[in-house]
């Protein structure tokens, strides 16, 4: 499994749905607007997806996933600086993904300690995005398999962890071979040094993939022989907002009490989404 972006099309179709909403009167017809979501991780290289908004005032219900296509910004114009050179990306075609084009380049990778600025122009569209990749990598001090409570089948990993030295604010990201593409956050699965007490352990659950589950067949735990990599990212502030408030629009998005009628946080300038970066640690785990 290729490590690519962490923001895939659960999120892009949940931000070209969700960005586009009134922050006030539902009535009101929305503006389109960019949608930029990318990522850099150190070590790997920028992975980007640019789309826009849907107006909210569209009734999603009778809008065919084919005519979503037409928010893919394929001719987006993406580039980034890390303050010494600019880097013009690539647009990629990917069946991997089900936002089918992405942005990449093969001439930087993501240093810890560098703040990278991300650049994005169409048509009559200008987004701008800062991040900074932590400087220090978090670690796992240990990693365990055991039986999944009240299940024959299925099995738990726990990550055993002490108090780290870094940003603050940290997330697990899940990928199992043969099963998904990518790494995905992991179902709850962002802290902060106050969660991380000397020795805490934390399960890391699987990704809540709406591409490969949905909600009568997702399990948070993992099944014989399957081989799960694991990624313990440090990340900023800002990106943790984002992530704690997209897991609380997809723990409600089914409750009819508590309706939707925000933007998730963002750091794009002219823009909506998320542009960041984070350093890591990898581990992997096959699941006896």
């Amino acid at each position: 499994m290729k490590p690519q972006s962490v923001i895939t099309y659960l999120l892009s179709a949940l931000a070209m749905l969700l960005a586009a909403s009134c922050q006030g009167d539902m009535n009101v017809e929305s503006v389109e607007q960019i949608v930029v979501e990318g990522s850099i991780a150190e070590g790997q290289f920028p992975v980007v997806f640019v789309t826009s908004s849907v107006p909210m005032s569209t009734k999603m219900d009778k809008v065919p996933l084919e005519n979503l296509k037409q928010h893919v910004l394929n001719w987006a114009r993406v580039s980034i600086s890390d303050g010494e050179r600019t880097v013009v990306l690539t647009g990629r075609n990917n069946s991997r993904y089900a936002i089918p084009c992405y942005f990449t380049t093969g001439e930087m990778r993501g240093e810890a300690g560098k703040t990278y600025t991300i650049d994005v122009t169409y048509d009559d569209f200008h987004a701008t995005a800062t991040t900074t990749i932590p400087s220090q990598r978090p670690m796992v001090d240990g990693l365990t398999i055991e039986p999944a409570q009240h299940s024959d089948s299925l099995f738990s990993i726990q990550a055993h962890v002490s108090p780290q030295h870094s940003t603050g604010y940290y997330q697990f990201l899940v990928g199992v071979e043969g099963r998904e593409n990518d790494f995905f956050p992991s179902f709850l699965g962002l802290y902060t040094d106050q969660n991380i007490a000397s020795g805490a352990t934390i399960p890391i659950y699987r990704s809540h993939n709406r591409l490969q589950y949905n909600d009568d067949t997702f399990y948070s735990n993992y099944h014989h022989g399957e081989r799960v990599h694991i990624r313990f990212a440090a990340i900023e502030q800002q990106a943790y907002d984002f992530w704690v408030t997209y897991e609380k629009f997809v723990s409600m998005g089914n409750n009819f009490l508590f309706p939707i009628n925000k933007n998730l946080p963002s750091n794009i300038q002219g823009g909506l989404g998320m542009w960041y970066g984070y350093s890591c640690s990898e581990y992997f785990v096959e699941i006896p």
